[in-house]
């Protein structure tokens, strides 16, 4: 459960949110894969903030049917490169992954479900019945914060699918841009003024 909240709400509707301390996300558009389809699962007002190496979760998860193992997970990652979209493969289960069944990330049935999902009614495990489920505010995941971070800046197309057996729970398809703020405050403060300048530029031939 925690596993599949987390995965398609951070994709499918989160406000402006820190990665690292250096990055954030700007969503600009955001579309189900077929227009006026009828999915089974779909979430509303949701927030993603990743920050401080945690992934905070708020928003509502609505649900149609029974979402019961194996509830699988199809990504396609895109990169804009000068223009051309190029694809992200699946590199320690970040990119172009697929993951065989969500369920199996959920807290194990021989464990206490965190007391923020039993105080709001919401299952931490599968079988999910159907109904609407408010995500309370202080959900929080811990994270790996990676050095590498700043090389994901740019801007990224995302497609994801949910799919139990033969049945598509859900599709989106996502654009967004990953920026360095940090980056972007150093060119902010580049003083492109030359009026008080006393040395003229020299021009070789």
């Amino acid at each position: 459960m925690i596993k599949l909240l987390i995965l398609l709400f951070s994709v499918v509707k989160f406000s402006n949110s820190t990665i690292s301390n250096n990055l954030k996300i700007h969503i600009s558009s955001i579309k189900e894969c077929q227009s006026h389809a009828e999915y089974p699962l779909t979430v509303d007002n949701i927030a993603v903030n990743l920050s401080n190496k945690k992934v905070i979760v708020t928003g509502t998860l609505i649900t149609a049917i029974d979402l019961q193992s194996p509830v699988q997970a199809k990504l396609s990652v895109e990169k804009d490169e000068l223009g051309a979209w190029i694809k992200i493969p699946c590199i320690d289960s970040l990119g172009s992954c697929t993951y065989s069944d969500l369920c199996t990330y959920s807290v194990p049935s021989n464990k206490t479900c965190p007391d923020n999902f039993i105080n709001n009614d919401v299952p931490c495990r599968c079988p999910i019945p159907k109904g609407n489920y408010t995500i309370p505010p202080k959900l929080s995941l811990d994270i790996k914060e990676h050095s590498y971070f700043s090389v994901y800046t740019g801007k990224y197309w995302v497609r994801i699918e949910l799919i139990h057996k033969d049945v598509n729970l859900t599709c989106y398809e996502v654009y967004f841009e990953i920026e360095d703020v940090l980056e972007e405050k150093e060119k902010n403060n580049i003083d492109y003024s030359y009026s008080n300048k006393t040395q003229p530029f020299v021009t070789l031939i």
